[in-house]
């Protein structure tokens, strides 16, 4: 009997990729369609898995958010790397600049940019997005990655 257990049992293989990864050293998206693997600096610094859709790495938990104290330096924010949420604290000095990078971006990729700031009202100049007014002086703005455009606004405001 032992050929015919064998023989009714699932022979699929695994959906899940053995090992460990930093986003720099996950292996091709489009060799690995539908499988998912362990990414160790996801979203600041917080391991989660990501699945591939055959051509770009996306994370299946994009829901992380990070605070940044002291919003008073300029910045680049990169998918996969950096939390989708940013919540910006702390005085502004000067208008500071926000860069939003193709790097790791796949369509669909978001950002939310939420400014705590106090002191005078200073812009988040959002770098690298193709559609923002020139800073974020609304408490936040919501900017996702389009393909063949690159980063643009959803939407943006106060809260009532």
């Amino acid at each position: 009997m032992p050929f015919l257990t064998s023989f009714f049992q699932p022979q699929s293989a695994s959906r899940f990729i053995d090992g460990n990864f930093t986003i720099a050293t996950l292996p091709l998206a489009s060799d690995n369609a539908q499988k998912y693997a362990w990414v160790t600096d996801l979203h600041d610094g917080q391991p989660d898995l990501v699945i591939s859709d055959g051509s770009f790495w996306k994370p299946v938990r994009p829901l992380a958010t990070r605070v940044v104290a002291n919003s008073d330096a300029p910045m680049t924010l990169t998918p996969l790397v950096n939390s989708p949420t940013q919540i910006m604290r702390g005085t502004l000095t000067a208008s500071r600049n926000i860069t939003l990078s193709s790097s790791f971006a796949y369509p669909g990729a978001k950002f939310r940019i939420k400014r705590e700031a106090g002191g005078v009202l200073l812009n988040l100049n959002i770098i690298g997005a193709v559609t923002t007014a020139l800073g974020l002086t609304a408490p936040w703005m919501d900017l996702e990655y389009v393909a063949g455009t690159g980063w643009v606004q959803t939407a943006s405001g106060s809260i009532l």
